[in-house]
């Protein structure tokens, strides 16, 4: 049987190239399809800041719920953008209850980039909240 192309790229995230990884992970994000949630947690945890920021949005762009445990650990990364990465992430999953007591930590960030981005999508995570 045939590899898919999302398998492909799947694979291409375990590789030792940083120009490979991140081709994968732009791409898995672009494509979009729910298959590469899991593979793109995982790549929250590569070496390179630059492919664990291109997966925090890759996974923010999918809405799946699956993400959100692997996103709130990211609000942690000690590279701001990375953590601001997922806070947006968090915000386009919109997940209230999962994600509102991880963001009121990072408010305390010594990041202030980090620490704004918490405070917006906490407003925007509490206006869906009253939603609901």
């Amino acid at each position: 049987m045939a590899e898919s192309k999302i398998e492909k790229y799947i694979k291409k995230l375990k590789s030792k190239s940083l120009n490979v990884r991140w081709e994968a992970t732009v791409a898995l994000g672009k494509i979009g399809d729910p298959a590469a949630v899991l593979s793109l947690v995982e790549a929250l945890k590569d070496d390179n800041g630059g492919i664990r920021c291109k997966a925090a949005q890759a996974l923010g762009s999918f809405g799946d719920p699956a993400a959100v445990p692997a996103l709130i650990e990211a609000l942690k990364d000690e590279n701001e953008v990375v953590a601001v990465e997922a806070a947006r992430a968090l915000a386009r999953i919109g997940h209230p209850a999962a994600a509102m007591p991880a963001l009121k930590k990072a408010l305390k960030s010594k990041d202030e980039l980090v620490r704004m981005t918490a405070a917006r999508v906490l407003k925007r995570l509490e206006r869906l909240g009253e939603k609901e």
